[in-house]
């Protein structure tokens, strides 16, 4: 092998090292323990915006931004042993959103089970229950989806965590 392919070979492994599998993540709520998620679907974060003809330019329209609409966060296919998220959710449906509003912290794993990204989202509340598929084999209380509305997020990635 020539210098240069030793180099090379050497960059693409280290860089390969930097490469995280994404279903190694734990999902932490303020004062809810014990509930563990196969599934979670980050939010789709999408700026809206206004067109702008310009007289006499015909090539193209200007499009300003105006807002951003945050989506939601949703968690698939959940197990617990404890009501804590069941109740949480009960809040909301009692109209308690104040009280239900919780922070909520995904945590993206590397092999060794250290945090390499972290979402934060804040005054996190659950707006949407799905019922899981009941079966006479299954333990625990099962979640099918909860989907999660908050109002703030921070990601957080290397010396940061």
């Amino acid at each position: 092998m020539s210098a240069r392919e030793a180099r090379y070979a050497t960059n693409y492994t280290d860089k390969l090292s930097e490469i995280h599998n994404d279903f190694r993540f734990s999902v932490v709520i303020d004062q809810i323990n014990y509930v563990m998620f196969t599934e979670f679907q980050l939010p789709t974060l999408n700026v809206q915006t206004d067109t702008w003809r310009e007289g006499g330019q015909n090539t193209y329209v200007h499009r300003m931004p105006k807002n951003v609409e945050l989506g939601t966060v949703r968690l698939k296919h959940g197990l617990t042993t404890e009501m804590a998220l069941l109740e949480w959710y009960f809040l909301v449906l009692q109209g308690n959103v104040k009280d239900a509003k919780r922070q909520m912290d995904v945590k993206l794993l590397d092999q060794l089970g250290r945090a390499v990204m972290v979402w934060s989202f804040y005054d996190a509340f659950p707006i949407k229950w799905t019922g899981p598929l009941l079966k006479t084999d299954a333990t625990g209380i099962a979640i099918d989806e909860i989907e999660i509305a908050y109002h703030g997020i921070e990601v957080t990635t290397g010396t940061r965590i």
